[in-house]
Order: C-alpha cells, then sequence, then structure tokens
C-alpha cells in the first residue's frame, strides 16, 4: 500500500507511516512494540503469524519470551478495546501465534485528531481511593507469589518520553505540604495534602492518588524541576501542585501553587481557624485558577470529624500504624459511630495483621451501612472482607465478595475503586486457577485506573501479569520482574511490598534449585522484616529465610530461627501459616536424621487448612509424611487417602505427581516392582511436564534410589541424568549422582562426586557407605 494509505477497522484507523492509532477521531496512546505488533498482524492479516516471526519482525529476534510477547499482544488488545479473554480482531492459533480477523479496509487518509479537553468529563473524573485500601488490595493480596512491578516503571522513573511518544494526561499530583516547623508538622504534611488532593477532585479534577503520591515523593527530588518533570511523568498528571502551611496570628495560612505543568504558574491562597479551614479555603481557590468547577463549601460542623479522619490518614499514609491507632482510641463516642471511621479503623486493623478483628468489625460494618443507602462505602467494605476472605485462603468467598462489590460500582463514580474491585478480583480467579476470567478482570481494572488517572496502580496492574508466570510455574520468566520490582519499592521505601517481592525471588530460587542465589536474599528478608509491622508477612518471610538456611545445609541455624519464629508468632500466626512452619520442620528433621520428628511435625501439617497457592507444599509434606511411616513400619493408607484427597481439590495439576511418588514408594517397600515402576514413571513424566527443577529432583531422588537398590543402572543412569544440570550447586541432585557412581563401581568419577558432595552438604550427614571406595 501507499505511505500515506491507512488501515480502518470498526471505530479505528491505524496510519503506519505517521505511528498513530485513532479511536473515532482521537488519537490512542500505544506503546511502541504494541503498535508495531498491531501493525505487522494488520499487514498480513491474509494468513496467520507465527509467534518466532512477529518477534523477529517486532523486536529484530526470535528469543523473545513467551512472558513479553503475550504480555504485549494483551497490550495490543486492551488498546483495540478488546478484554483478556475476546479472540478478537486478534485471535490466537494454539500452538503457531496469531491472527488477525477482523474486516479491514484501505484508506487515503486518517481523521484529524480532536484536542483533549482542559476538564475531563466528569464520568472520567471520579475520586480514588486512598489510604491503605490500595496497599492491602494490590501489593499484598496476591502474597508471596502473585506481586510483581515490569521493568518499565524503573525505565519510566529515569527517563523523559519524547513529546511525540507521550499519551494524554489530565492528573494532578499534590504533593506533600511543607510547614514551618510545627509540632504537627508530620500529620499537616499527609493530612493536608490529602485533603487538597480530594477537594480538587470534587472539583472535578483527576487527581493522583495519595498513597502513590507519597511513593512517588520519595523517589523523586521535588525541590528539582527535571525531577519533578519526571514524577509528573511517572504518575501520569500534567500539573504538580505544591503547598505550605503556616501560622498566622490565631490562624492559618495555606497557600497552594502550580510547581509544573502551567506556562504561568498559579497561586492560591486560604485562611482559616484551624489548618484544614484554610486548606479547604485554598483548595477551592486553586480549583478556581485552574477552571474547575466549584464544590459545595466544607460544613464547619464537619471538621472535627474530618480532621480525626486526616490526622488518621495521614499516619496510615506514613506507615505509621501504632500511631493511627491511638488517634482511633482518642475518638468520641459519636465519632466512633460513624461509619467511615469504623472502615478506616477495620483497614489499620487489616494492615497491621489484625485479621480477624478487621473482619469482625467490617461485618458488623456492612450490616449497619445499606447498599441502597451508601452504596460506595457498603462496596468497599465488600472489596476488603473479599481481600481478608483470599489472605485466609478462600478464594471463592474472595471473588463472590468481590464480584458484589464491583456490581454496586459500576453504576456509579468511584472508578479508583471500581478498578482495586475488579484487581482484587482477579486475584482471586487466578488463585481459583481460572486464569482467563482473571484476566479479564485486569483489562476492567485498567480500564478504570486509566478512567481514575492512578498510574501507580496501572503499573502494578502490569505487574501482576507477570505473576501469571509464578503461577504457572515460569520462574526463570518471572525473577528479572520480581527482583526490578523489590529494588523500586525499597528505593520508594515501600518495605512491606519490597518484601513480598524479595520474599517471592527467594521461593522462585529454591524452586529452581538455585540455593545460593536464594541465599544472597536471605539478608535483605531480615532486614526489611524488621521495619515491616504485619505479623503474617514477618513470620511467612521468616519462614522462607528457613527454608534457604535447609537448603543450604545450616541446620542448627535453621532450627534456631524457627523455633524464634514459633515462640514470637504463636499467637498471631494464622492456621495456614502454622502448617507451612510444621511442613519446614518436617523437612528440616529429615534432613538433620530425625525420622520420628519429622514424622510428627508431618502429620501435624497434613492437618492444617488448605490456603490459596502451597498447594506444592502440602503435596511435599504429604510426601514426608509417607516416607516416613514407611520408614517407622507404620500403615500409610489413611495417610495416602487424605493425601490423595486434598490433591484432588487442588486448583493445578501439581500436587498429582507427588500422590504418584508416594504411592510408588509403597509400592517399592510392598516389593510390587511392576506397580513401583509404573508409579515412578508417571511421576517423573509429572515433574518433566512442570518444568520446575525442584519436583524434577525430589523425584529423581526416590526413583534413582529404588533403581539402584534394584540393580538396574542403566534406567538409574538415565534418570540421574535429567537431574545432572544441577549437581554442580545443589546437595541432593549431587549426592544422588554421587550413589550412582559408587553402585556401579566408577571410582574416579564416584570420589569427585564425592568431594562435590561434601562441599554442599553443610551440615547434613553423607550416609557412610558412600565414603567407602566402590
Amino acid at each position: 500500500m501507499s505511505p500515506k494509505g491507512c488501515y480502518r477497522f470498526g471505530e479505528f484507523v491505524l496510519q503506519p507511516s505517521t505511528r498513530l492509532l485513532h479511536r473515532r477521531g482521537d488519537v490512542v496512546a500505544v506503546p511502541a512494540k504494541v503498535f508495531d505488533c498491531i501493525a505487522y498482524l494488520v499487514e498480513h492479516r491474509d494468513r496467520a503469524v507465527g509467534r518466532d516471526e512477529l518477534a523477529s519482525a517486532v523486536w529484530g529476534r526470535v528469543d523473545v519470551s513467551d512472558g513479553v510477547l503475550n504480555q504485549t499482544m494483551l497490550a495490543a488488545r486492551r488498546a483495540l478495546g478488546a478484554g483478556g479473554r475476546e479472540q478478537r480482531p486478534i485471535r490466537t492459533v494454539i500452538g503457531f501465534g496469531y491472527h488477525w480477523v477482523d474486516p479491514v479496509d484501505i484508506v487515503e487518509a486518517a481523521p484529524q485528531p480532536s484536542l483533549p479537553p482542559r476538564q475531563p468529563p466528569r464520568e472520567a473524573t471520579a475520586a480514588a481511593t486512598t489510604g491503605p485500601a490500595r496497599r492491602i488490595g494490590m501489593f499484598a493480596v496476591l502474597g508471596v507469589a502473585v506481586i510483581c512491578v515490569v521493568a518499565w516503571f524503573a525505565w519510566r522513573l529515569h527517563t523523559t518520553p519524547a513529546p511525540g511518544e507521550r499519551g494524554e494526561r489530565h492528573g494532578v499530583v499534590v504533593l506533600p505540604v511543607a510547614t514551618s516547623g510545627e509540632a504537627d508538622s508530620a500529620w499537616l504534611r499527609l493530612g493536608l495534602m490529602d485533603l487538597v488532593a480530594e477537594r480538587l477532585r470534587t472539583d472535578g479534577a483527576t487527581v493522583v492518588p495519595s498513597d502513590t503520591v507519597v511513593a512517588l515523593a520519595r523517589a523523586f527530588d521535588t525541590s528539582d524541576a527535571d525531577d519533578l518533570a519526571r514524577l509528573a511523568d511517572a504518575a501520569g498528571a500534567d500539573v504538580v501542585i505544591a503547598s505550605r502551611a503556616t501560622r498566622e496570628g490565631d490562624g492559618w495560612l495555606v497557600e497552594v501553587r502550580t510547581v509544573h505543568g502551567r506556562a504561568s504558574p498559579r497561586t492560591a491562597r486560604g485562611h482559616g481557624r484551624d489548618a484544614l479551614e484554610a486548606g479547604v479555603a485554598a483548595a477551592d481557590a486553586i480549583a478556581a485558577e485552574l477552571g474547575l468547577r466549584g464544590s459545595a463549601p466544607a460544613a464547619t460542623a464537619d471538621l472535627p470529624m474530618r480532621e480525626l479522619l486526616q490526622r488518621i490518614q495521614a499516619a496510615t499514609l506514613g506507615d505509621r500504624l501504632d500511631e493511627a491507632r491511638t488517634l482511633a482510641a482518642r475518638a468520641t463516642d459519636a465519632q466512633r459511630r460513624d461509619p467511615e471511621f469504623a472502615f478506616r479503623l477495620a483497614k489499620i486493623d487489616a494492615q497491621a495483621g489484625r485479621v480477624d478483628e478487621a473482619a469482625r468489625a467490617l461485618r458488623a460494618l456492612l450490616g449497619r451501612v445499606g447498599a441502597e443507602h451508601d452504596p460506595r462505602l457498603h462496596a468497599r467494605i465488600l472489596d476488603a472482607l473479599g481481600v481478608i476472605a483470599l489472605q485466609r485462603g478462600d478464594a471463592a468467598e474472595a471473588e463472590a465478595l468481590h464480584g458484589r462489590s464491583i456490581a454496586l460500582l459500576r453504576a456509579g463514580g468511584d472508578e479508583g475503586q471500581l478498578g482495586k474491585s475488579y484487581a482484587d478480583r482477579a486475584s482471586a480467579r487466578f488463585a481459583l486457577g481460572r486464569d482467563d476470567d482473571a484476566l479479564g478482570d485486569v483489562a476492567q481494572a485498567r480500564a478504570a485506573f486509566e478512567n481514575a488517572g492512578d498510574r501507580l496502580s496501572l503499573v502494578v496492574l502490569d505487574g501482576n501479569l507477570g505473576a501469571i508466570d509464578l503461577q504457572r510455574g515460569r520462574y526463570r520468566e518471572a525473577l528479572p520482574l520480581l527482583e526490578e520490582a523489590a529494588k523500586r519499592f525499597e528505593t520508594m521505601r515501600i518495605h512491606y511490598a519490597a518484601l513480598n517481592e524479595w520474599d517471592a525471588a527467594a521461593q522462585a530460587y529454591l524452586m529452581l534449585r538455585e540455593t545460593g542465589a536464594a541465599g544472597r536474599i536471605a539478608p535483605t528478608l531480615a532486614r526489611l522484616g524488621e521495619r515491616v509491622a504485619d505479623p503474617r508477612l514477618r513470620f511467612g518471610t521468616g519462614l522462607t529465610r528457613v527454608e534457604i538456611l535447609v537448603a543450604m545445609g545450616a541446620l542448627r541455624a535453621a532450627r534456631t530461627l524457627l523455633d524464634e519464629l514459633r515462640a514470637t508468632y504463636a499467637r498471631e500466626a494464622p492456621a495456614e501459616l502454622a502448617g507451612r512452619a510444621d511442613a519446614i520442620a518436617a523437612r528440616l528433621a529429615l534432613a538433620s536424621g530425625d525420622d520420628a520428628d519429622a514424622q510428627a511435625s508431618a502429620e501435624a501439617a497434613s492437618s492444617a487448612p488448605a490456603s490459596g497457592d502451597d498447594s506444592r507444599e502440602q503435596a511435599r509434606n504429604g510426601v514426608v509424611l509417607v516416607r516416613t511411616r514407611l520408614l517407622a513400619g507404620q500403615p500409610i493408607d489413611d495417610a495416602l487417602q487424605r493425601f490423595a484427597a486434598r490433591a484432588a481439590q487442588a486448583t493445578r495439576s501439581v500436587p498429582r505427581l507427588y500422590v504418584d511418588l508416594a504411592q510408588a514408594m509403597r509400592a517399592g517397600v510392598a516389593r510390587d516392582d511392576a506397580a513401583a515402576r509404573a508409579a515412578f514413571e508417571q511421576a517423573l513424566a509429572g515433574a518433566e511436564a512442570t518444568r520446575v527443577p525442584l519436583d524434577l529432583v525430589e523425584v529423581a531422588m526416590a526413583y534413582g534410589e529404588w533403581l539402584i537398590a534394584s540393580g538396574d543402572l542403566a534406567r538409574a543412569g538415565a534418570v540421574v541424568e535429567k537431574v545432572a544440570p544441577w549437581a554442580k550447586t545443589d546437595y541432593e541432585a549431587s549426592l544422588l549422582q554421587t550413589r550412582l557412581y559408587h553402585a556401579a563401581r566408577l571410582a574416579p568419577a564416584w570420589a569427585s562426586a564425592l568431594e562435590r558432595t561434601r562441599s554442599l552438604a553443610g551440615e547434613r550427614r553423607i550416609p557412610p557407605e558412600l565414603a567407602t571406595p566402590p
């Protein structure tokens, strides 16, 4: 076609020569790679395009990971108005690539883009949720496996795109308020900031949520003009507002001014008997300067309650949860009866790890706040209860609660909360194994966050797509995303989010049997754990440190740390974390040669309630239980039946291979060689299908030992070779190789393998018979 030609399909016109995509005359901002993928598929719409061909055409190479390509295609579908599950206009050709399937017409000219209005339409400017809600929903709900932020964010923080690459932005950033050394400066900085932001939002502006601004303000020098421009770009905003609060006689003066985004800076002042009254006046005055519609004057009678809420909000934004709780305790009886106050208090309890207390308060509040009288608050309560339900491992209940929240919010105005509820339901659906439905919710959340102007939540949402790699066992692909996100959150001093990301990275390295890499993360987990208040998170990441120590053979240190964690969190630990501690204790005892303790701990772990993402943990514990019972000559039928029943309920297929492994062990002890071999082969096939080194080494260790004991060294050699890539760095893989060389009387190979195994053993005891020359 001619260089000036364009493609028209549905509401869209694609103009490759100018690299523009229009929808009903307006330019749609899309990343460069997304645009290139759309253009290539449109230009080759007469046939299906292979994944390698598309990667070569767009990236200039074929070694583009599945995760990158999948996320790019998902972004392309979203840009074209399709959700994650829709197969139009781009259809996925399973096992091959993609095919453009919608009709396309060739036209000669693209429509002229319309100028964006200075004041966004009402439906695109609804208030976004601030405070701890998003941190709980977006950062914590997916636990150690699910939260990650793409490397794109780090790039956005340190680069400024060329003018032609910027998307349309109409957001406002309200920075923390400068004060003049007042005793109350801590709450004034963030409380007044949030008040001004809320007032501007009410006046019709799309205001970046306060918790997003707090995070960004830690990463940039707000006194530097270039840094302010980068902050605005990272937040997706075109205006940055700074404020100062000072005492003026018996009252207060709040001065508000634009410091970025206006050729002629605008300034407004507000006076009042207290700082809040002055802040409201200043916010309304700057709103008028910016051409926004005016809102109703604030009721003077509401100011004491507003001040209390803003003080609590300021403490929460600053991660000072104890201070927030102390402030709440000073509330009058009338203030305590206020539904908004009760909701804030419950969210503080949830963020601080007092989940049961928070759930009881939210349930009681749900009965007081009817959906017909205050649908927005009712929806927020439902969403918060859904987050808690998922934390407790009840993904089905979480999905239902989030669905009710979404149904209430669809009709009304609060795009930020709508996006959060969709994102939280996506988390529940991922936990249920319904990935396609979850991706559909991610697409809906994206649209809502776009409308709310919440750039950071959009970035975190993109990061959540990387969590699909973790859910599906693609640990290698997930690691760069996790580590980059962890570093970014540390830079921004969001310690709980950084701790989550580092914990997930450590778990990924353990799954890959890369103990050294996991060990390098352990000190970071300890350091960040000291800065986080949530006991659940501290206990969970502490258990990861125990797992790392066990994998390194530091058994005494592992036992000491596990005992300390249990003593510290015995009363606060939820049952599923206590079960995880028991499962780790069982493996620790087994590595220490204490079979009786291993059995007792495995029995305790097998009775713990299931949680959303621990199916592999439960399955591995089931194998330990069966193994220790077999060693003790005890019956195992009841344990194996419970094991199989629990595995059948799991949403992922991983536990099945461990059931096969346990059944193979039983058949081997019963000397039913045919049944044992068949079950071992089935378990091995399952482990190879997962492509997870941890699974493969677990199965190969048991099967290889049985084959060697049976005298089938030929098949044993083939099985041992499957774990050879890890023999240089993994103790169990090295030990298995040593066992094979000893049985095969390969003295030089045995000596080399034994030396390497000793270097990896730590405090683990190598069987004495393997130390005797063959």
